[in-house]
């Protein structure tokens, strides 16, 4: 951890809370704690499981954060691979199946943890857990309102399952200007809450106490 983090120290803000160098000891520069390893950041965020209080470094939300997705993605590669799966037919669509379903139950097990251990990111920092709430609320209510003007707009002449971009092309095209700068502008919103959540989760724990608890980092 240290070589990679001293060749890439761009990574810092990501996986670490200190400058690179600084691992041993009881406290670091400044009074700050020594960083979670991966090991314990990933405990620690499932001995939290639905902990929804308090706070937790960066460390800990982007080591679980990391393990998450590859939890999620890599048992995903192989449906990249199997043949006559977009076309749904094949001795291929059994497992292809099993396999989004088991995907599926997995990002389930996962939703609890990953939320908790976002929102005590974000009382690190200072902010309330009802960023990610709002960030939900807007995400679905621009995914309907886009969803039902791009199916009326195009009377049924749809691509089947069309994505975000594909969408809002598609809008832009073909219906009024009105409706199109209503779905865009809710789009919008939608990306600038996600962008500042992401960038709170950046942010180094502030020291000493606040109103969510004392500093996991800081003594």
């Amino acid at each position: 951890m240290e070589l990679i983090q001293e060749q890439s120290p761009m990574l810092n803000p990501m996986l670490g809370d200190e400058s690179p160098g600084q691992l041993t000891g009881p406290s670091l520069a400044g009074g700050a704690r020594p960083r979670l390893t991966p090991r314990q950041a990933i405990k620690l965020c499932w001995d939290k499981y639905a902990d929804f209080s308090g706070r937790s470094r960066r460390s800990e939300f982007w080591w679980s954060f990391l393990a998450a997705l590859s939890v999620l993605y890599i048992p995903m590669l192989p449906l990249y691979f199997m043949p006559d799966v977009d076309s749904g037919q094949g001795l291929w669509m059994l497992p292809a199946i099993v396999l989004m379903l088991v995907v599926g139950m997995v990002s389930l097990v996962l939703l609890s943890p990953m939320l908790a251990v976002l929102t005590r990111r974000l009382h690190d920092v200072g902010r309330s857990g009802w960023w990610i709430v709002w960030s939900i609320v807007v995400r679905a209510v621009s995914l309907i309102v886009l969803s039902i003007v791009y199916e009326g707009t195009l009377h049924g002449a749809a691509a089947p399952n069309p994505g975000d971009l594909d969408m809002l092309r598609a809008l832009f095209h073909h219906s009024s200007d009105v409706a199109f700068a209503v779905v865009l502008l809710l789009y919008l919103i939608h990306l600038v809450i996600e962008l500042i959540v992401w960038i709170f989760t950046l942010l180094d724990s502030q020291r000493g106490e606040n109103k969510y608890g004392h500093s996991p980092k800081y003594q």
